[in-house]
């Protein structure tokens, strides 16, 4: 039985599945953080409670900005136009919480 030449699209294929395509790994690498600290009512806080977390409020914005560095570096659809958005939500909405909490913080402990 004779042998049918493989199409450059079907070899491409192949190699991209044999190989591993790099924009697959890379963007399999670009893992978005997730904030898991809970933000303390500022109205009873201690001052350590609040130093603790504005450490990790600061430590997650910059996870998420290594993130967003990952993703678009490494992929270039709506898709990384959507992700990038979506983690920019998420250090917004945590940072303005903490502020809030903060602002109550300084107002309550005013020397």
């Amino acid at each position: 039985m004779p042998q049918r030449a493989l199409s450059p699209k079907t070899l491409t294929v192949a190699l991209l599945l044999a190989c591993g395509s790099p924009l697959a790994f890379a963007a399999a690498a670009c893992e978005a953080p997730t904030f898991t600290a809970s933000i303390p009512d500022g109205a009873s806080a201690s001052a350590e409670q609040m130093s603790q977390t504005q450490a990790a409020v600061a430590a997650f914005v910059k996870a998420g900005e290594a993130y967003i560095g990952c993703v678009e570096a490494s992929e270039t659809t709506a898709s990384a136009q959507r992700k990038r958005d979506d983690m920019l939500d998420q250090m917004e909405k945590i940072a303005a919480n903490f502020n809030r909490q903060l602002r109550q913080f300084k107002k309550n402990n005013k020397s």
